[in-house]
């Protein structure tokens, strides 16, 4: 006897957080469009998304730390001077935070330049990133200031 296999129908599901406080019509528009993106980067492509009028932006808490600790630090060299962090394992992490961006979803009104800043800030105050990006911190044999959280 032949056993009937049922499919499930897969739908992209995304966190609540990228979608809440928006009307219904950004709501609807931030969907299409993380779907669209997400799809255009498995073909290599990268679309940045629009901005929503509905959506009121704030910035990341690890960039405000950073900013609160580091408020000279502007350029990835200044930074790298004043976290002694090499330049090149900041611009690694950055990069891999901007694919993240195009790869999967984030906040509306987010740009891949914020989303790879707020990694590497967070990378750099002991995120969860610093674990993540431990083949980045052995390949340029980094040494911290700050202590992982």
């Amino acid at each position: 006897m032949a056993k009937t296999i049922k499919r499930k129908r897969k739908t992209q599901r995304f966190p609540k957080r990228y979608t809440s406080g928006l009307s219904r019509k950004d709501k609807a528009r931030q969907l299409r469009e993380l779907k669209r993106a997400k799809r255009s980067y498995k073909r290599g492509e990268y679309v940045p998304r629009p901005k929503l009028k509905s959506f009121k932006s704030k910035q990341s808490s690890w960039t405000q730390q950073f900013h609160k600790l580091y408020p000279d630090a502007k350029t990835i060299t200044d930074i790298s001077q004043a976290t002694g962090i090499p330049a090149g394992a900041l611009k690694a992490v950055k990069k891999k935070g901007m694919g993240a961006y195009y790869s999967s979803g984030s906040r509306p009104n987010q740009t891949a330049d914020s989303w790879g800043k707020a990694r590497m800030y967070s990378y750099i105050l002991g995120g969860p990133t610093r674990k993540i990006d431990n083949h980045i911190t052995q390949q340029y044999n980094v040494k911290f200031k700050h202590r992982s959280k």
